[in-house]
């Protein structure tokens, strides 16, 4: 305070150079004060972004200006300082998203599995499409799928029981993953 203080006294902050030798001004005495650099540093990064200017090169000069004050030790600069705070935000974001996601997809699957496990015991005793279609609220896609995948079941059977894996009988036969692990639940 002291710093800007004399500085308004003795003379008008008019240009970008005032505002800048301020600062400048202002770091020497806080080091001299005892400050750490790191304290300086976060002082005048604050400084920074609330005494803006409309000029590139001011924020170069207090960037370099900086730099020599802090014995060239780096300063996160506010570009930076943003883009890391919105690279963090954009992280945690997307872990949210992955998980409701994720949640969404398991849900899903095990809604479309029971659909599947009702709709082959529907088959098995003998009930009609359009009977299925009614009493499930599958759609007609689903049906035909399990159907399909039904007149592969006792190959499926097989491959389980030779200990292939769900990955390799789903792309050999065709069918889907949730169709072999009913198949391999009904077999335990």
């Amino acid at each position: 305070m002291k710093t800007a203080r004399i500085f308004l006294k003795n003379k008008a902050i008019k240009t970008d150079q005032d505002r800048l030798d301020m600062k400048i001004q202002l770091a020497r005495n806080l080091l001299a004060k005892g400050y750490s650099k790191l304290q300086v540093s976060k002082i005048l990064l604050f400084i920074k972004v609330f005494a803006k200017s409309n000029s590139e090169d001011y924020y170069e000069n207090f960037e370099a200006e900086i730099d020599k004050i802090t014995e060239n030790r780096k300063t996160m600069g506010i570009v930076e300082l943003i883009e890391k705070t919105l690279y963090e935000k954009g992280v945690e974001v997307g872990i949210e998203q992955g998980i409701e996601k994720g949640i969404e997809q398991g849900i899903e699957q095990g809604s479309l599995a029971k659909d599947k496990r009702h709709i082959l015991r529907l088959l098995k005793k003998g009930f009609r499409d359009e009977v299925i279609l009614d009493l499930l609220e599958v759609s007609e896609a689903t049906l035909n799928e399990v159907k399909k995948e039904q007149t592969t079941s006792s190959e499926v059977e097989k491959r389980i029981k030779a200990g292939q894996s769900t990955t390799f009988i789903k792309e050999e036969l065709g069918v889907s993953e949730i169709f072999i692990e009913i198949i391999r639940n009904q077999q335990a």
